[in-house]
């Protein structure tokens, strides 16, 4: 053999392509042949396979009016065996598992087989569990309304759950008489993964409990229940202080009165809040009027019962009350000065009158009596 064509690169891997291409075609003139001899086998022969199939629903087969059963599986796992072709066709359709013929079982605690109905006759089938031990009683149907219960970490600290809204409010509840006789509450559970500080809405599971809190084996018409919450914070009435801006306590004072309005209505999670501020800028002011205040609301909490705050602003000049005050002080220190001293004269005037009178009296009675003596001596 020569080794210099060995020892020559190029030609090494000539020969390693065509091995590698020669290796290829070999493979798949083999896969081929056995693809083509399974296809010519499945044109002249019929092949059974089996398939599985789970979690295939339960139904309930002829039973009596007003009868109820319980303990029923939710599904069950079915083996279907027959022809290829067959079973393919059977697949497309839905499986049907059902509970046998009950209209002749008596009441009480009975075991029952499922069956798979609708099969072509060369399928056979087998159900896992084929047999179930159920109860069969009386059918119980009753409407019952709707509580809830709302979990202690679902709403934040500070704030309060308004209103709940349940859709349904109601609901049908069906079972066996015994059963449907131990309800003794209906209801569901509000949650939240994070305290609420906001209104929020949700799907609860409805759950149905006798008096010790035991789930009940009673159907109902829907299985969750809508709930729309309402979160708010706390509202409270308050009162009003105010905080005067701008007094000239110099040349005026000042009295304020809050005339609208009376109280205010908060909202907010801080304690202790008995009243707001307002403040009253007076601030140029020379007169008495009405001005709008200004609320000083504290931080996380907001005034429900809004407006505006209206105070009304008595001004007093400082200079004109003391000289009115004055004045007045003056005017009775006068009049009462007049009043002791107009009083004796005025007694003193009338006792002069009176003697004044008194003389003149007599003097005219000394004139009549000497022109009486007169006449008299004439004669």
């Amino acid at each position: 053999m020569n080794r210099g064509l060995f020892e020559n690169k190029w030609a090494v891997r000539l020969i390693s392509l065509l091995f590698a291409i020669f290796l290829y075609i070999f493979v798949a003139s083999e896969n081929n042949a056995f693809v083509f001899q399974s296809a010519a086998n499945q044109q002249f022969a019929s092949i059974n396979v089996t398939e599985t199939i789970d979690n295939v629903p339960v139904t309930v087969g002829e039973i009596p009016e007003n009868t109820f059963i319980s303990g029923l599986p939710e599904s069950v796992q079915v083996r279907l065996t027959g022809p290829r072709n067959v079973i393919n066709q059977v697949l497309e359709k839905e499986i049907t598992v059902q509970t046998e013929d009950l209209t002749d079982i008596p009441s009480g605690t009975q075991q029952i087989q499922f069956i798979v109905s609708d099969l072509p006759d060369t399928v056979d089938y087998q159900v896992t569990p084929s047999r179930r031990y159920v109860k069969i009683s009386q059918l119980e149907e009753i409407t019952a309304e709707i509580e809830y219960e709302i979990d202690p970490n679902a709403i934040q600290d500070g704030f309060n759950v308004e209103s709940v809204s349940l859709n349904p409010q109601e609901v049908q509840l069906t079972g066996d008489v015994e059963t449907i006789q131990q309800i003794d509450r209906v209801y569901i559970t509000i949650a939240n993964p994070q305290p609420a500080n906001s209104s929020f809405s949700g799907s609860y599971v409805l759950q149905i409990v006798n008096a010790n809190g035991e789930v009940l084996d009673v159907n109902s018409n829907v299985s969750e229940i809508e709930a729309q919450v309402e979160v708010v914070q706390p509202q409270s009435e308050v009162g009003m202080h105010i905080i005067p801006f701008g007094e000239d306590q110099a040349m005026y004072k000042y009295k304020y009165t809050i005339t609208t309005p009376q109280s205010l209505v908060i909202q907010g999670s801080q304690p202790n809040v008995e009243t707001i501020g307002v403040v009253a800028d007076v601030s140029g002011l020379t007169e008495s009027t009405t001005i709008t205040g200004e609320l000083q609301v504290p931080e996380g909490m907001t005034v429900i019962n809004g407006g505006d705050v209206q105070i009304e602003v008595s001004i007093t000049p400082i200079a004109s009350s003391e000289n009115e005050e004055q004045s007045s002080e003056e005017t009775n220190e006068t009049s009462e000065d007049n009043e002791e001293n107009n009083g004796p004269e005025s007694e003193s005037g009338t006792e002069n009158e009176d003697e004044e009178n008194a003389t003149e009296s007599n003097e005219s009675a000394v004139v009549e009596s000497q022109n009486v003596e007169d006449e008299s001596g004439n004669n």
